[in-house]
């Protein structure tokens, strides 16, 4: 049986600088131990509220994290912290998540990571084509925790 994860499909715009999420709240001890190679995995999302759960599901599985609220911070800390993955949404304030792909893809530092893509909204052909080389496309508010976390566990082979 899988949870849904209710990712609201319209986010409302926050701003918030790239950080690294924050220990588990008092009382409850933080996971041993990461269970995903390399670096941490970059959550890219504009919604405090979307960002919450992401970080709930993915540091109650073990992975260490770090957040970006917008595009710029993603570019700046997926170059900075070598994650491993990227979580990345697509309705973003300013630099969006289409801007956010292709300048990963284009530095050399970062072209290699895996990134899934988390929309509120069905994409069209065009899109889906400029998202080319994505691990994975996951529908806000239909996706399922086990949908999510097996995805990630088979793109880093945990």
């Amino acid at each position: 049986m899988s949870l849904p994860i209710r990712l609201p499909a319209s986010p409302e715009p926050a701003a918030a600088p790239a950080r690294a999420a924050g220990p588990p709240p008092a009382g409850r001890p933080e996971p041993a131990s990461p269970r995903r190679p390399g670096g941490p995995v970059l959550i890219v999302e504009d919604d405090q509220a979307q960002r919450d759960i992401l970080e709930h599901v993915l540091r109650s599985e073990g992975f260490s994290l770090r957040v970006a609220a917008d595009g710029a911070d993603a570019i700046r800390t997926a170059i900075r912290e070598r994650p491993s993955l990227i979580t990345l949404d697509l309705a973003m304030p300013g630099v969006d998540g289409f801007a956010v792909y292709r300048a990963l893809r284009e530095n050399s530092a970062t072209r290699d990571v895996p990134v899934i893509v988390l929309s509120a909204a069905e994409l069209t052909k065009g899109e889906r084509e400029r998202l080319s080389g994505v691990r994975g496309i996951l529908q806000k508010g239909v996706i399922a925790r086990e949908e999510l976390l097996t995805l990630i566990r088979e793109i880093l082979g945990v």
